[in-house]
């Protein structure tokens, strides 16, 4: 079974208020969706413990082992399995590369727990950069990529789209209609669906 995991968390200072959203997404044989979305707010965390909180709540669910596609923002989160943090602190007791405790250890472990029910697939990233996501894209460790696009997209950010079909990069596209700039949606619909 494959199941979408969307998960972002963020917190207004740090620490200061924030919260965590997550939605599980399976789709049946029969093409039904299935979805189960999760949330909670507190009065003081961290960025890091909610975005991480997000995922973990959701995995956490799953009542069997399944193919799980997790797609985050959280550079926090995508690297330390893209890049191998964990399998450092792991390896080094729990400790970072300076031989400091790794912060919100508590919450990795949780993570790695829920992890053992079922296998994530890969992590997506979401840039809102043009030349990061171009570094994204183009260093191989991402399977999708979640950027800002719309009908008012630039050359350069079609570019960004062309390398992702030919590097084999899912591409997200997000925030169609964000900021108020946008105010014709199907002018907008038009030039996403094409």
């Amino acid at each position: 079974m494959h199941v979408d995991l969307y998960s972002d968390g963020a917190s207004r200072g740090n620490p200061g208020p924030g919260g965590y959203g997550s939605i599980l997404r399976f789709v049946d044989s029969k093409g039904g969706v299935h979805e189960r979305e999760f949330s909670q707010g507190y009065r003081c965390t961290t960025n890091n413990r909610m975005e991480l909180l997000g995922a973990i709540v959701a995995l956490e669910a799953l009542k069997r082992p399944c193919h799980v596609t997790l797609y985050s923002d959280s550079q926090y989160l995508v690297n330390a399995f893209n890049q191998h943090w964990v399998d450092g602190w792991l390896k080094r007791g729990w400790k970072n590369s300076q031989k400091q405790p790794v912060k919100n250890s508590d919450l990795w472990k949780r993570m790695l727990k829920a992890k053992e029910q079922g296998k994530i697939a890969h992590i997506g990233v979401t840039a809102h950069k043009l030349e990061v996501a171009f570094e994204c894209v183009e260093s191989g460790l991402y399977e999708t990529l979640q950027y800002p696009l719309s009908y008012l997209a630039s050359d350069r950010e079609l570019e960004l789209v062309a390398l992702c079909e030919q590097r084999n990069v899912g591409f997200i596209a997000m925030k169609g209609l964000a900021g108020g700039l946008l105010t014709n949606a199907h002018a907008c619909m038009a030039f996403m669906t094409q």
